[in-house]
């Protein structure tokens, strides 16, 4: 994968909608998705068309820690593991309750990042 031109920390633009209440979110201005043969794709096309999945991607990250929340975690990559990206990023996979919900509901939203970032969970 291919990351580029950041936003400032916590400020973060849609990529990919999930689902109807879920989305992927990334600080990155430029999300690309490189295969095998160096074919290069956005990420959000590559997750549409199924090259790739959002599991398959943290399959090859380290699990780096949890929220207290309901089951969020947080994940690592440092470019010297795994051929994966082109920089050290992180992902906050998100299970968390949904306030004001009459039937639990969990939001799901995946945020991606350079950095350690804060708690992005909160709506956009």
């Amino acid at each position: 994968m291919y990351f580029g031109g950041q936003k400032p920390e916590n400020d973060f633009i849609k990529i990919y909608q999930i689902d109807k209440e879920n989305s992927i979110y990334s600080m990155f201005t430029e999300n690309d998705y490189i295969d095998e043969k160096n074919n290069k794709m956005d990420l959000a096309e590559a997750l549409e068309k199924g090259v790739i999945s959002i599991e398959e991607i943290l399959e090859k990250m380290e699990v780096y820690g949890a929220l207290n929340d309901g089951g969020t975690l947080k994940y690592k990559y440092q470019k010297n593991e795994k051929k994966l990206a082109n920089i050290d990023f992180f992902i906050y996979k998100y299970k968390s309750f949904k306030e004001g919900s009459e039937n639990i509901k969990y939001n799901q939203n995946i945020y991606i990042g350079a950095s350690d970032f804060e708690n992005p969970c909160r709506t956009y």
